[in-house]
């Protein structure tokens, strides 16, 4: 029966085995935190896929200089 009313009901597909499952936490003052929003909105992607985007980036280029 709830298998009916979800789908009755519609919400969020569910995101497959690509779903998140660790959390970062991260301090930073507002002005930090409204710069990183301010690039993630230009970039037309959540705060937190441009976060992650962009640390994956810089952790794979900077291992390629420790090899």
């Amino acid at each position: 029966m709830a298998k009916e009313r979800s789908k009755l009901l519609g919400g969020r597909p569910p995101k497959g085995d690509k779903a998140q499952s660790t959390r970062l936490y991260v301090r930073a003052v507002d002005a930090d935190k409204e710069l990183l929003e301010e690039a993630a909105e230009a970039a037309g992607m959540s705060l937190s896929e441009w976060i992650r985007d962009r640390l994956l980036k810089t952790a794979k280029r900077e291992l390629k200089q420790y090899q």
